[in-house]
């Protein structure tokens, strides 16, 4: 069989058989990235669920039974979910027959590993449950099953024996109503290896760690339907599964549980912290609810129950660990709270007490940041303000010099809401001790807010604004360190300058310059502004065309700041100023899927920490709400591109390499700091063809090899591109250097059932930082 090679173009490699082999070259770093199904050759099922149950990989359509619906509202990915009624006994099935040539478990196919993923978030988890099976137990057609079971925990089973016989494998930990899990089996045909793994999305962790086991004989199969929703088709009008289930996969290979995690992760590099039943739960944008320190993102949130006051960590920002209680809030509420991270220390303000509709009293509380999630308090909560004292929309700061001050709103008897104060305390050691002089009033008013911003010299600056009268313009009261200067409007007399709503407005400083963003009232436009004592620039709008209760919140990273905001077509954006310049709005986070309570509800860090900027915001339209978290990683890190060049013109014939001259790509070092590159490969597949990619490099039946080399001086091509395997293509490449490579493809030795499809495999470079 003639292979002509033709031109490799950016960014594939092209072979023309009687068919085509492309090999896909992609370059990334060390970051979740979208799973591909469509590039993956042992892929062979994908129902998506988007309003019908069509597998979008292969011909395996199910039938619907009893009309089980799809939920546009409730999903975890694309467009719907299917929602299966168990009263209705509902569920989706294909026959044997109708199934795909090589599908696990299929009749006539031997015996083969498969892994296989889902979502599944249930309305109940009591009895029998079934999910996912191959399995029809009466007539010993038992293949494979996925169920819950009555202990309320997952079961994965293998039939052997002919079908006759079946073991199980039982997940330790039990699921509970009304959270989206992923879950994913795996069974290993050289060793009957059975792996279960559950990912609870809304803990933002594993429900528990993984179970393993091993089947008692090969796993058989058989002509038993296929069903998803159901235990088997022989009991029809039993075991239905009762809730959403959403983007069931399977593979014909073991996955590993980096695999299972990419396709989980989906590419977002983003974190479930937690659920509340607090539409609520983080609340105004000059509020900070999150930092990095000691190798950690910190996120605080309300979260009703005993103790109101939360927070969880994350060392990856993804997976969030337990809930460590603060305090009781007045009412589980985001305004009664706010979090100051100084670089070295956390601080935390939050109410007390509550009478009537006014809050009072105000907590505060200093301490070290650890490494292990803990919080080493300097004392013991102190009172910042008496219980007897009213206090609204209460925020914490430190000066430059690690005095702590809080602004609040000091209500009246009504309440009405206004009078924007501040105190501050005489020591600096995480006790409090109130400044002589204070509380002070800073502005006489109904309807005044106030929040402090940081400059340095333990100067500080007081933004006061009107939570609901649109002529009222935002203003600005500075302390020079010893005093406090008279008011100022932040635009000149006569330029009315005011928000649309409560609080939507955010400032953040660098060195002593205010940086303040805000939503127009009565418009659609973000406008940004900054100024010092006296000195106010003119408005510059940032953002057109967004949602009435979009509001902006703004972190700084060096000399550049952030500016963040969602959108009512539920994505999280943001735009950068570099210093000099606006670059152009970055399509950030997509929340299409759960959706957002409101478009207000997001908060970002006051600053970077570690070249982290994370924001906080909650999602779903109704409770259980859930809070969630996303970040920046402005360190630059380790990244790479691959510019393609041509593979030169030549033929090949099966059992012979591609040793015609090369020409060579090239990878470029575009990151931070110096990496390490690997290399990794997939097999060739097409149709209903697959030539397998050899992890020793040598070639066979059906078989091929793949190698990759550098452009140096003896352009050896050494480095096997293997599956199973990511192996090493380059170290220490330095940042901005270039180096050249090339591939050599070792062609099966022969080739059996080729009917000229197309075949695909891919190829990709991995960047970490250089070891």
């Amino acid at each position: 069989m003639a292979v002509s090679l033709m031109a490799l173009l950016p960014p594939k490699v092209t072979v023309n058989a009687q068919g085509t082999v492309s090999i896909d070259i992609s370059s990334n770093s060390e970051q979740p990235q979208a799973y591909d199904f469509s590039g993956d050759p042992n892929c062979v099922a994908l129902w998506k669920f988007d309003n019908n149950a069509l597998d979008s990989k292969g011909g395996n359509d199910l039938t619907e039974v009893n009309t089980p619906t799809y939920d546009a509202a409730t999903k975890r990915e694309g467009t719907h979910s299917i929602d299966f009624e168990v009263a209705s006994k509902q569920y989706c099935y294909i026959t044997d027959a109708d199934l795909d040539a090589g599908f696990p478990g299929k009749n006539g196919t031997s015996e083969q590993s498969f892994s296989i993923c889902f979502w599944v978030k249930f309305e109940t988890v009591t009895g029998y449950r079934g999910l996912v099976a191959k399995y029809n137990g009466d007539t010993n057609e038992r293949s494979y099953l996925i169920t819950l079971f009555n202990a309320s925990k997952l079961r994965f089973r293998i039939g052997y024996n002919g079908g006759a016989s079946s073991s199980n494998i039982d997940f330790d930990t039990a699921f509970s109503t009304g959270k989206w899990y992923h879950c994913a089996v795996v069974y290993n045909a050289s060793d009957n290896g059975m792996k279960i793994r559950i990912w609870d999305d809304y803990a933002g962790t594993l429900l528990d760690n993984n179970k393993t086991g091993t089947a008692a004989g090969d796993m058989s199969p058989d002509t038993g339907d296929f069903a998803v929703g159901l235990l088997d088709t022989d009991h029809a009008d039993l075991y239905h599964t009762d809730g959403k289930m959403d983007e069931v996969v399977i593979f014909k290979d073991v996955l590993s549980d980096a695999e299972i995690d990419e396709i989980r992760a989906e590419g977002q590099l983003k974190g479930v912290v937690g659920e509340t039943t607090n539409v609520a739960s983080i609340r105004i944008p000059p509020q900070r609810n999150s930092f990095y320190a000691a190798g950690r993102h910190w996120v605080f949130y309300c979260e009703p129950g005993t103790d109101d006051l939360v927070y969880k960590t994350s060392t990856d920002g993804v997976a969030f660990g337990d809930r460590v209680e603060i305090g009781s809030l007045p009412t589980p509420n985001g305004a009664n709270f706010d979090v100051h991270f100084d670089g070295t220390y956390v601080h935390y303000a939050r109410n007390n007490a509550k009478d009537g509709g006014a809050y009072k009293g105000i907590k505060y509380r200093r301490g070290t940041p650890q490494s292990n999630g803990t919080i080493t308090w300097s004392a013991v909560e102190q009172e910042a303000l008496a219980d007897t004292d009213m206090a609204g929309d209460v925020s914490v700061i430190t000066d430059s010099n690690g005095y702590p001050w809080i602004a609040y709103a000091s209500e009246s008897a009504t309440p009405a809401w206004g009078d924007p104060t501040v105190t501050t305390s005489s020591t600096n050691d995480g006790t409090w001790a109130t400044e002589d002089g204070y509380p002070l009033g800073l502005y006489t008013g109904d309807y005044w807010f106030v929040f402090l911003v940081p400059q340095t010299s333990g100067k500080l600056c007081a933004i006061i604004y009107h939570s609901s009268v649109s002529a009222e313009r935002i203003q600005a009261r500075f302390y020079n360190g010893s005093a406090w200067e008279a008011i100022e409007y932040a635009t000149a007399v006569g330029d009315l300058l005011s928000i649309s709503e409560w609080a939507m407005l955010c400032a953040t400083s660098i060195s002593d310059e205010i940086h303040l963003v805000y939503h127009e009232s009565g418009e659609t436009n973000l406008q940004y502004l900054h100024g010092h004592l006296g000195s106010w620039s003119a408005e510059t709008t940032i953002a057109t065309g967004v949602a009435t209760l979009s509001s902006p919140v703004i972190g700084k990273h060096s000399d550049n700041f952030y500016v963040f905001w969602q959108d009512d077509d539920d994505h999280v954006y943001y735009r950068q100023f570099n210093g000099s310049s606006w670059e152009d709005a970055v399509d950030w986070v997509d929340e299409t899927t759960e959706t957002f309570p409101s478009e207000r509800l997001t908060q970002c860090f006051f600053e970077s920490y570690g070249d982290f900027l994370g924001a906080s915001y909650q999602t779903q339209a109704s409770s259980p709400y859930y809070v969630k978290y996303a970040f920046l990683d402005l360190s630059g890190g380790p990244e790479i591109t691959n510019t393609q060049s041509t593979w030169g013109p030549g033929t090949l014939e099966v059992g012979t390499t591609s040793n015609t001259a090369i020409n060579w790509s090239t990878i470029e070092n575009t990151g931070t700091g110096a990496v390490d590159v690997t290399i990794q490969g997939t097999d060739l597949a097409g149709g209903d063809d697959t030539w397998d990619l050899a992890d020793d490099g040598s070639p066979g039946e059906n078989i091929y090899g793949l190698y990759a080399g550098l452009d140096d001086d003896d352009d050896t091509f050494d480095v096997i591109v293997a599956e199973s395997t990511a192996n090493t293509l380059l170290e220490d490449l330095a940042e901005d250097a270039t180096q050249d490579w090339g591939i050599k493809i070792y062609m099966p030795t022969s080739v059996t059932g080729y009917d000229g499809n197309s075949m695909t495999a891919v190829v990709t470079l991995v960047a970490s930082a250089a070891s």
